[in-house]
């Protein structure tokens, strides 16, 4: 475990800095009296005791009697596991407690909410990636990417297609790191932090561009998520060279129209045999296409689709907003003719 990613994680038990501080002072270092815990923790000699008072009433330190004073770390297995199987059972009656007397009205208001302090923002994309199950479109600074490796990581194993862009701050030993299925771009200039996971939720973190403004914003309204999403292709995507495209040859996912072509155009100009499998509308209906691909049309800015033919007609398919085409698309399965598609 990384020093960052220890103090991430205490920060989420709800722990402060200097509370951080000395309890990892006395979890590393043993037993300590309160001089031993300022020259390992580097906190001032007079907070101290507030400190690890509040540390004893967590139920994580515990202190010895007498006139000097001895503190020492409760172990973990008692201390933290300890407060997680607390919370479990807490959530799990919480959420009973809601579905029971719950009476919420469904709004008609575009679901957009502030997140502030940058603790609740790094936890906000860290949820949007494990909740992604069939495509992550994501821009990350080199420092976030140290700390949402592992959750990137999960994400790949379950399948879901990865559109990375990250910075110049990046260096090539983390792009080295990264899976090799991710698709990945790196943009020179610092852009805003963006994740959109599979079209139903999108989060954009201000104070990578401002530090002055530790706020990000969240978005759950289709609308909002559609222009957030072209804001990313054309000022994030577009402007970033490639590192790794669109040209391993395994079965991918998409929700969003003109990642899907990008990757169509990649494996088509690959030499590639394509087939696909969309579920979208169609003259106000669901319907469910499978068929090879036969071409793609992307005119930057105005459109991006693709034609799939099921063997008795020729389908042209855009994004879930499309009116031109044929289908909109919400959902597409693109497999070699030797995948079985689930």
């Amino acid at each position: 475990m990384k020093e960052e990613e220890l103090v991430e994680g205490l920060l989420r038990f709800g722990l402060t800095p200097y509370e951080i501080k000395v309890y990892r002072s006395l979890l590393l270092y043993g037993p300590q009296p309160s001089a031993g815990i300022v020259k390992n923790s580097s906190i001032p000699q007079p907070r101290v005791y507030d400190v690890c008072n509040t540390l004893i009433k967590k139920g994580l330190i515990e202190v010895s009697p007498g006139r000097t004073r001895i503190y020492r770390a409760i172990p973990i297995s008692l201390s933290l596991k300890k407060n997680v199987e607390s919370l479990n059972t807490f959530v799990d009656e919480l959420e009973t407690y809601v579905i029971s007397l719950g009476n919420h009205k469904k709004s008609e208001t575009p679901y957009m909410w502030l997140v502030e302090d940058n603790v609740n923002i790094l936890e906000k994309f860290r949820s949007m990636i494990v909740r992604s199950r069939e495509e992550l479109i994501i821009s990350l600074s080199s420092e976030h990417l140290s700390m949402l490796g592992r959750e990137l990581d999960a994400a790949v194993f379950r399948g879901v297609t990865v559109a990375l862009v990250v910075f110049s701050d990046t260096s090539s030993r983390q792009i080295a790191s990264l899976p090799k299925s991710i698709v990945l771009r790196q943009r020179v200039a610092r852009a805003a932090e963006i994740a959109i996971s599979d079209r139903t939720a999108a989060i954009v973190n201000m104070s990578i561009i401002d530090k002055t403004t530790p706020y990000g914003v969240f978005f759950e309204e289709n609308e909002m998520i559609h222009i957030l999403g072209y804001y990313f292709m054309s000022t994030i995507w577009k402007p970033s060279s490639i590192v790794r495209d669109f040209t391993d040859l395994q079965s991918r996912s998409f929700k969003t129209g003109w990642l899907a072509c990008e990757a169509i155009a990649a494996y088509l100009k690959a030499g590639l045999t394509l087939f696909a499998n969309v579920e979208g509308i169609s003259e106000g209906k669901k319907v469910e296409i499978s068929g090879q691909v036969e071409g793609y049309e992307i005119m930057e800015g105005q459109k991006y689709s693709f034609i799939v033919n099921d063997g008795t007609r020729k389908y042209s398919v855009g994004g879930k907003t499309a009116t031109l085409e044929d289908v909109a698309m919400h959902r597409l399965y693109l497999y070699k003719p030797t995948t079985v598609k689930e």
